[in-house]
């Protein structure tokens, strides 16, 4: 099974919308095809995000709520804690709050990190790390896969 390091927009863009990229990642993790990882402060960042007065709008018509959300996290993504080793680790990172990712990837031996963010994007091929979008990486599994992906 694939493990893939997911950046917070994209599980929040997979939990709201319908046809998107990102949502056929979160149906890969609920078909089993692939494994979710995040960490204690990914998550922390998710939930901030659930809060903020702007997602409302997104939640909301749906009759959701932020802890149902959280709930959905929960049973999506995988927990793994960074080793700390990896903050020895120099990552030439504009935004230092995204190291988390990188941070995880290679604790973890996660050669995947799924993102939208430039910042992230950037880095690609850095510590032998993939970094790619939701879209790129569906496309990618679906020919590696046979075109098979909603089959066992």
């Amino acid at each position: 099974m694939i493990k893939v390091v997911p950046d917070t927009n994209i599980l929040l863009k997979g939990m709201f919308g319908y046809k998107s990229p990102e949502r056929k990642l979160l149906t890969f993790s609920l078909l089993k095809k692939i494994q979710l990882i995040g960490a204690t402060e990914t998550k922390e960042e998710f939930k901030e995000k659930v809060y903020m007065e702007s997602l409302q709008r997104f939640w909301r018509p749906k009759n959701f709520s932020p802890e149902k959300i959280l709930l959905d996290y929960e049973s999506l993504v995988i927990m793994h804690e960074p080793l700390e080793s990896t903050n020895e680790i120099q990552i030439p990172i504009r935004d230092p709050e995204d190291a988390i990712f990188i941070k995880l990837a290679l604790s973890a031996n996660i050669p995947i990190i799924i993102s939208e963010d430039k910042d992230l994007l950037v880095l690609d091929g850095f510590e032998s790390l993939r970094i790619t979008t939701a879209e790129k990486f569906i496309s990618a599994y679906s020919k590696t896969h046979g075109g098979t992906i909603f089959t066992k």
